[in-house]
C-alpha cells in the first residue's frame, strides 16, 4: 500500500518529548509517497491524574486546546504514542475519521479494548496485547542530522583543543528510583575504560547524567589513568552530548536508561554496554535483545581493546513500516 494519509497526534504534556519523537519517526516513514498531517493536543491539569482515574473520565474533559482538524478531509492512519494519548486518538477517530486505523506505540491503555496495531518494546510490562502486535528492540530514535552535528561540534570545539582525537565516548547514567550506580561498580568500570583508552591510545570523552552522585564521580576520576575530558552535568550549562556522540569512534555505556542507550545505538557506531547487578529486569531484557541482535557488545572485565564491528540497525524503519502497512491492508 502506497500513498497513505497519515495523521500524527502529538501530546503537549510533561515527559512527552520521547513519545512525540517516536510518533513522528513512524508517521514520516508511513507517509512517504503520501500525505502527513501533524496536530498538537494540549491538556489541562486533569491529565496528571493516575491512569486508572483517567480511564473513568470522558476524554473531552481533559482537553485544554486542540488544533483545528478541518483541513483534513480523511486519513488512513492515526499514529500516537503513550498510554494517555491513545484515548484521544480513539476520540478523534470516533467523531471525525471512522474506519481509520490507529497505530499505537507503547503499552495498551485499556486492557480489554481492541488496539488496531500496537508497537511495543521487547520486554515491556503490560497485561494484555492485541492481535496485530509488532515488537521492537528499543525506543525509536533518530540519527543526528548533519546540520545539527556541525552546529554542536562548532559550539564545543574548544574541548578538542584539550585532547587529540579520535575518541571513545563514555556515557555514565545516574540514579533513579530503580537504579543506583555504586562506588564499587564505578571503580571497576573506570579501571576497565581507562585500560582500554591507554591500550588504544584514544582519549575518553566522558559524559555524566545529572543524577550521578558526586562521590561516585570522584571515584571514577580517581581511577582513570588515561587522557580524558570529563563533563559534569551538575557544574556546566552547555551539554556537549551531541558533539561527543559525533566525535567518538566508539561508545561505552553504563546505566539503566533505555531512552539514552537507544539514542546512542541508533547512531550506528560500535557500542559497548557494561552490564551491572543494579540494572532492572526491564533494562536487562532490553540489553539482552541488543546483544542477541548484534546491535551492541557487552563490555567484559577482560577486554583490552574495542573491536570495530558493524552493528545491526536498532530498528529497521522501512521493514517496520512494511509490517504496519500489511496489517492495514488486511
Amino acid at each position: 500500500m502506497a500513498g497513505l494519509k497519515v495523521l500524527a497526534i502529538l501530546g503537549q504534556i510533561k515527559h512527552s518529548r520521547v513519545d512525540n519523537t517516536q510518533t513522528m519517526i513512524i508517521a514520516e516513514e508511513l507517509a512517504k509517497g503520501g500525505v502527513l498531517y501533524k496536530k498538537d493536543v494540549f491538556f489541562n491539569m486533569l491529565i496528571n491524574l493516575p491512569s486508572f482515574i483517567l480511564s473513568m473520565i470522558p476524554v473531552w474533559l481533559l482537553v485544554k486546546h486542540i488544533d483545528d482538524f478541518k483541513d483534513i478531509e480523511d486519513c488512513d492512519v492515526i499514529v500516537v504514542s503513550g498510554k494517555k494519548m491513545i484515548r484521544y486518538a480513539r476520540h478523534i477517530r470516533k467523531h471525525m475519521f471512522p474506519g481509520t486505523k490507529i497505530v499505537q506505540i507503547g503499552n495498551p491503555y485499556c486492557s480489554i479494548r481492541k488496539n488496531d496495531i500496537l508497537i511495543r518494546q521487547e520486554g515491556s510490562k503490560f497485561i494484555l496485547t492485541c492481535k496485530n502486535t509488532i515488537k521492537i528492540n528499543g525506543l525509536l530514535c533518530e540519527k543526528i542530522q548533519q546540520e545539527t552535528e556541525e552546529k554542536e561540534c562548532k559550539r564545543c570545539e574548544k574541548i578538542t583543543s584539550m585532547l587529540k582525537g579520535p575518541y571513545i565516548g563514555v556515557f555514565i547514567g545516574g540514579k533513579s528510583f530503580s537504579y543506583h550506580l555504586t562506588k564499587q561498580t564505578a571503580e571497576r568500570f573506570s579501571k576497565i575504560v581507562s585500560k582500554i583508552s591507554y591500550n588504544m591510545k584514544m582519549p575518553l570523552l566522558i559524559l555524566t547524567d545529572k543524577k550521578v552522585n558526586k562521590d561516585v564521580i570522584e571515584v571514577i576520576k580517581n581511577n582513570l589513568d588515561c587522557s580524558y575530558y570529563f563533563y559534569d552535568a551538575k557544574k556546566n550549562v552547555e551539554n556537549p552530548k551531541v558533539a561527543f556522540m559525533c566525535w567518538s569512534s566508539y561508545y561505552i555505556l553504563i546505566g539503566n536508561s533505555i531512552n539514552d542507550h537507544s539514542e546512542y545505538v541508533m547512531q550506528g557506531k560500535p557500542t559497548y554496554i557494561y552490564s551491572t547487578k543494579e540494572n532492572t529486569r526491564r533494562y536487562t531484557n532490553f540489553l539482552n535483545g541488543l546483544v542477541s541482535n548484534n546491535n551492541v557488545k557487552l563490555l567484559e572485565e577482560d577486554i583490552e581493546v574495542l573491536d570495530e564491528f558493524i552493528p545491526e540497525p536498532l530498528n529497521d524503519l522501512e521493514k517496520l513500516a512494511t509490517e504496519i502497512k500489511n496489517y492495514i491492508n488486511q
